[in-house]
């Protein structure tokens, strides 16, 4: 049928409460007993499940009656091409009375105000919480008349926001029973009605996903973050860090940042794919090669765009091998630095998982830790690989003689695994130049830059990560349209009050906005 066709029926279809009762009863093969035929006893069982799972909220009951329409029109300009139906009712429809009352709709205008709330990021608690005001000051439209007569309501409930966000879906061109991946399709499909060459100019690699064993992948480069990449990447260093979350679908991102010279946090490169299937952990759902693939199409798009080769200097991650696996294969001849953070955060977690709880009073467990600290720090500020050994043998030595005291054995025998366990896992030479003052010095030199200079932790990109989620994404997915554009019937009403009318509005941003830690 063509896309300008469109069918509605009178009919209803069952409910989402029938199917899974449905497929319950499928499932269960229990054998019928000898006072009731199988059918019989499914349809109680059918019976059953429905009263402890669903409640009806039409205002008639359900008779089984077949009468229903079908209207086939052109969805263009509403001319109708088909009308087939079965028109005649049965006995039990024509004497039906109303059982419950029929639900009261919301206000018009409560509705254009709370998209409005939709649209500027805010949340439902928010939107609620302006309603009860609104409702309070009776400042919404048709509240000046007498209450008894309304024939409407003006409170939000809690099956309203369905509802809302379904509308605000619509104003933005997204349909709601389309799977996302064909929305996304035909966004970034030019021969679509739905194209959106907005986006479409930002995305620089897309694959949909079209069989089971494929993932879903794109980048994501607006010309605002091409010209930073350039400008702040190139010959400098950068940022990588993935985050996950973002959505109710099984999506990982990967985001490349820089830092400008204020100090900013500047998002060169969104890179989101899906997780393979069968994956439980979605965050454990990515390898050295999804990552590999991504960061060489970033890199071959941007040298291709400009006639040169992309080349940045140093890049800091956090403790992920296959983050840093990827990027060795992409720039070989990068320097790698580890985030001082998360390094120390690892040696933090082990210690104490060795040590155990440390009370204030116990002096020989707080003496045992504030020397492993204390060998932590130094160890970071070494520049030299064999000083940096000399340390963790002197303070081995020292615990194998503690080791002999009965008082202080079991300490010491915890502080000498601890040692083992910085050796074993840190103390590799290249690994111990990543996170160590060496591979700072040797990062500062590549740069031409102070050591100061040379970024010690991921936490701008951390930081931009849950900013990213619980603001940015919620505003950008909110905003009417894909140019910014507003829609008249959704402006406050001149007669309200400024204080209701601003307290919650945000502003937005842009895939190019600059974040300073």
């Amino acid at each position: 049928m063509s896309e300008h066709l469109k069918v509605t029926s009178t009919r209803a279809k069952a409910s989402p409460a029938v199917n899974a009762a449905s497929r319950t009863l499928k499932k269960k093969k229990e054998p019928p007993t000898s006072t009731s035929s199988p059918p019989v006893d499914a349809a109680i069982q059918l019976a059953t499940l429905l009263k402890a799972k669903w409640k009806r909220h039409a205002p008639y009951n359900f008779v089984g009656c077949l009468a229903h329409v079908d209207i086939t029109f052109q969805s263009t300009d509403g001319q109708v091409l088909r009308v087939v139906g079965y028109l005649d009712h049965n006995e039990e429809c024509q004497k039906a009375r109303m059982g419950r009352n029929p639900p009261i709709p919301l206000y018009p205008h409560v509705y254009r105000l709370a998209l409005q709330q939709l649209q500027a990021g805010s949340d439902l608690h928010s939107i609620k919480t302006f309603n009860r005001k609104m409702i309070d000051q009776r400042l919404y439209h048709g509240m000046g008349s007498d209450s008894s007569q309304w024939n409407f309501r003006y409170l939000i409930l809690r099956t309203d926001s369905s509802r809302l966000y379904r509308m605000l879906s619509r104003r933005q061109g997204i349909t709601t029973k389309t799977p996302a991946e064909v929305n996304v399709h035909q966004w970034l499909d030019p021969t679509s009605k739905h194209f959106q060459p907005i986006l479409y100019n930002a995305v620089l690699h897309y694959q949909p996903r079209t069989e089971a064993k494929e993932r879903f992948s794109a980048c994501i480069a607006s010309a605002e973050m091409e010209k930073a990449t350039w400008k702040y990447g190139h010959r400098s260093q950068i940022i990588l860090d993935g985050t996950f979350g973002l959505c109710d679908s099984r999506l990982l991102l990967f985001i490349v940042m820089a830092v400008d010279e204020e100090g900013h946090g500047v998002p060169l490169c969104f890179m989101l794919f899906s997780a393979p299937t069968g994956n439980r952990q979605t965050s454990a759902g990515y390898d050295t090669e999804v990552l590999k693939e991504l960061l060489q199409k970033w890199k071959d798009w941007l040298s291709s765009r400009s006639g040169r080769l992309f080349e940045p200097l140093v890049a800091i991650t956090d403790t992920d091998t296959k983050e840093r696996g990827a990027l060795l294969v992409v720039f070989p001849t990068i320097i790698l630095l580890l985030c001082k953070f998360h390094l120390r955060q690892c040696w933090t977690n082990r210690r104490r998982q060795l040590l155990g709880p440390v009370d204030v009073m116990d002096f020989a467990k707080q003496q045992v830790k504030s020397e492993l600290q204390v060998l932590e720090i130094g160890l970071i500020d070494s520049s030299n690989y064999t000083t940096a050994m000399k340390l963790i043998t002197d303070q081995q030595e020292r615990f194998r003689r503690l080791e002999g005291y009965p008082g202080t054995a079991p300490l010491a025998s915890a502080a000498l695994q601890y040692l083992d366990y910085l050796i074993g896992y840190w103390m590799a030479q290249p690994l111990w130049a990543s996170w160590s003052a060496a591979g700072r010095n040797k990062a500062a030199k590549a740069m031409a830059t102070p050591v100061h200079g040379v970024l010690p932790t991921t936490n701008h990109l951390e930081s931009f990560n849950r900013l990213l989620k619980r603001g940015h994404l919620r505003r950008l997915e909110n905003q009417t349209s894909w140019n910014g554009e507003q829609h008249d019937s959704e402006r406050m009403h001149p007669k309200d009050p400024p204080q209701l009318a601003n307290h919650w509005q945000q502003p937005t941003l842009s895939l190019g906005h600059r974040h300073k830690q």
